[in-house]
């Protein structure tokens, strides 16, 4: 994880723990989902030259994300809730390991001690 979050981003991570799995159809695989702690001093900037995979990467603060599993998630197919407002943060949905992984840290759990 630490290597792909690097590569992707430009971050590099200390502390890294497991949180979940879900299976991965192709090739009968199984993802994995962690919660991983960007070294002090090296998350403040994203950098995105080292891998095309992402074509855009931020961070966004804790409050923001809060507001978004209330207000911007919904099912595959689905439209946004009543109360979304065009342009917030988009999750997806609570089936889907990324929302679990982003409940959790906004939840504090696996909450990580500073390096």
């Amino acid at each position: 994880m630490r290597r792909e979050v690097w590569e992707e981003s430009g971050v590099r991570l200390g502390r890294v723990v497991l949180h979940s799995s879900q299976p991965w159809p192709f090739p009968a695989s199984l993802m994995i989902g962690a919660v991983g702690q960007a070294l002090p001093g090296d998350g403040e900037t994203i950098y995105l030259g080292n891998d095309a995979e992402l074509e855009s990467a931020k961070w966004f603060p804790l409050e923001e994300v809060r507001e978004a599993l209330v207000k911007g998630t919904s099912n595959l197919g689905e439209s946004a809730p009543d109360s979304y407002v065009e342009g917030a943060l988009r999750l997806p949905p609570q089936t889907a390991i990324a929302n679990r992984l982003i409940t959790a840290v906004v939840s504090g759990w696996g909450v990580l001690p500073k390096i």
